[in-house]
């Protein structure tokens, strides 16, 4: 065992031990990152078992957005083979309650005239609103081809066993289906109801209202409003029309956790490309990990090895050294704790190739229990939290990658200045001065 070169140097500052630790971070992260999209990725999509998962999970994951699709709670686009965003459904929904309210009042509807560029007030058909409750099938049930919230949950629900379910707190609204779609699913409150929608004097007076639950029509004021904000973007109505489009995604959001839980067909979708997915998901969690450790190696091994001084890029260039807090050389013993913990911090490193991919939801996804990537990303990250408290804390400026090989980091500059002054110092004496 030999004494440090870097015995009688002063340890490093806090602000160039943090920066060198900054460009050594980062350095994994980029390399990682090209890693990841040149090697580890390319290879994990050529294996036959991925290829044949993959395949499976596209098939299998078409089916069960038309399965969604055929439920109507969240519409299905044919050409892009996906589902609708809500916002699109609910922007269409409100609209549509709109016109169904200015028909009931006799009002017209603005449209752009593309040739004069100015509105029109036209007309409102009757297929524009609510009271197109298109065809009745054998069990009495309308198809509702404006309204999909009312098909789902007042027919599909109905027809269809395993959905056929209206008990919410322990309270069974079969025979009061409306209710269950408008207070509980939608959540409308009785303040919201009495603001926003009609009375009851004035509902009962109507006699074009149809089959119309009185959810289906606001008042005069509301319905105006309304059409301002979606005709002319009015800001000063935007709150209502927000009000309403949550309450659409909360029933949206609420029938999509049906289907997905209790619907048989979906269910027997969803069993099959479980398997499949499951394959496909470990199989990319783990080109993300190869790559990581390839990044990490290359930092923090491979760098070191080809440097004169044994030390990383961020060591380097803020002339940094690791000595033993014995001052003697770090030996393999302190080197491989201190991989180690460098690895533990580090790790969460992960996280930005997959932010910067877009696939942080396969982080969360629990493969075969209840542990994921992203679990293991946050222990890091805490680890990474303690290592700057105890830094900030300690008087040798040490990290947590500091503590388990006992070394401290030193700063090579600080010696060198030292070494000058005193010869200079040594010089004077030997002229006189």
């Amino acid at each position: 065992m030999y004494v440090s070169s870097f015995k009688n140097n002063l340890i490093a500052k806090r602000s160039k031990i943090i920066f060198s630790r900054l460009i050594d971070y980062f350095s994994v992260v980029i390399i990682s990152f090209i890693f990841f999209a040149c090697c580890t990725s390319l290879i994990n999509s050529s294996l036959p078992y991925v290829k044949e998962a993959y395949s499976g999970i596209t098939t299998l994951n078409t089916e069960l957005k038309k399965v969604v699709g055929e439920t109507r709670i969240q519409e299905y686009d044919e050409e892009s083979n996906s589902l609708k965003d809500i916002s699109v459904s609910s922007e269409k929904y409100i609209t549509c309650l709109t016109k169904t309210s200015l028909y009931i009042y006799g009002e017209k509807y603005p449209v752009l005239n593309e040739l004069t560029k100015e509105y029109d007030l036209n007309e409102i058909s009757k297929d524009e609103t609510f009271l197109n409750q298109g065809e009745i099938d054998q069990k009495g049930n309308y198809n509702y081809p404006n309204d999909n919230l009312s098909y789902f949950f007042l027919t599909f629900k109905s027809e269809n066993e395993s959905l056929n379910d209206y008990i919410v707190d322990k309270v069974d609204y079969s025979s009061k289906k409306e209710e269950y779609l408008y207070t509980k699913m939608l959540g409308y409150e009785n303040q919201t109801i009495q603001k926003y929608f009609i009375d009851e004097p004035s509902y009962n007076s109507f006699s074009n209202k149809g089959d119309l639950s009185r959810y289906n029509i606001l008042n005069k004021k509301t319905s105006e409003a309304l059409k301002n904000y979606l005709v002319y973007s009015d800001s000063t109505s935007k709150t209502i029309y927000s009000y309403l489009s949550n309450c659409f995604y909360n029933a949206s959001s609420l029938g999509v956790k049906q289907v997905e839980n209790n619907y048989s067909e979906y269910i027997e979708l969803n069993n099959k490309f479980m398997p499949s997915y499951n394959i496909y998901v470990l199989s990319l969690v783990l080109s993300y990990i190869f790559a990581f450790l390839l990044g990490f190696s290359v930092v923090y091994v491979v760098n070191p090895l080809l440097s004169k001084k044994k030390v990383t890029l961020g060591m380097k260039v803020f002339k940094l050294a690791v000595v033993r807090t014995d001052e003697m050389e770090m030996r393999w013993n302190n080197n491989t704790a201190e991989l180690i913990m460098l690895f533990l911090t580090d790790f969460s490193s992960i996280i930005f190739s997959l932010f910067f991919l877009n696939q942080l939801s396969i982080s969360t996804y629990a493969y075969g229990g209840s542990i994921n990537l992203f679990q293991f990303i946050i222990f890091s990250l805490g680890l990474d939290v303690i290592s700057l408290v105890i830094f900030f804390i300690n008087k040798n400026h040490q990290l947590l990658s500091n503590f388990a090989p006992l070394s401290v980091i030193k700063d090579t500059e600080a010696f060198e200045e030292a070494v000058i002054s005193d010869e200079k110092l040594e010089e004077g004496k030997k002229d006189g001065r």
